[in-house]
């Protein structure tokens, strides 16, 4: 935000230079915003453009707190500008960093991964079994919620990986479970919606 500041006082542009280059396209070349970066747009983003079309044209979001976390203190640009006038010290912003990474590995074993599993267990079969779309479709549905919380002798259950990278802090691929116990709970969710739209 300062540096933002500092090149709308010091860039010698008008009020008006300033929101043009802030309302670029995508793909003009500006003197202080990303060329390959949109800032500013008047539809509903999430509506008007698909995921891929959005992160091309704003970057990619972080997925999740370890992703946002690490590109804040692994931008090469990013702390000497928050450091800038003494706003932040490097301190300040590793003990906020340490924080937020507990927290997000305290909300994941105690919050998020016990309601997740209060979710996957009234996701239970109402089927007539003589229909066999029915039963294909529970059969993908069930494997789902095995791979997300039953531990087996040949397998180690996403719920159960998680726990073990929280208590080993292995940070990178505790993000990388966290993705995929979310989309795994998204396509149960989806799956199971089509299975009881199917039901009469």
């Amino acid at each position: 935000m300062m540096d933002g500041i500092e090149y709308a006082v010091t860039s010698g542009h008008s009020t008006q230079e300033l929101e043009k280059e802030f309302c670029k396209d995508y793909g003009e070349d500006a003197d202080y915003m990303e060329k390959n970066r949109m800032y500013r747009c008047e539809e509903d983003i999430f509506t008007h453009f698909s995921t891929e079309e959005r992160d091309r044209l704003f970057g990619t979001p972080p997925a999740t707190v370890y992703d946002s976390l690490r590109c804040l203190l692994h931008a090469d640009d990013m702390l000497p500008i928050l450091c800038a006038g003494g706003v932040f010290s490097d301190q300040l912003i590793s003990s906020y960093a340490h924080a937020m990474l507990d927290r997000w590995q305290m909300e994941l074993s105690d919050r998020i991964i016990p309601t997740n599993l209060s979710i996957i267990r009234n996701v239970v079969p109402f089927h007539d079994l003589t229909n066999s779309y029915d039963v294909d479709l529970w059969k993908e549905i069930d494997s789902i919620r095995m791979n997300l919380a039953k531990d087996t002798s040949e397998y180690v259950s996403i719920f159960k990986q998680i726990r073990l990278a929280i208590d080993a802090k292995n940070l990178k691929e505790l993000s990388k479970l966290q993705q995929k116990m979310n989309s795994l709970m998204n396509e149960m969710n989806r799956l199971y919606a089509d299975y009881g739209a199917n039901q009469i």
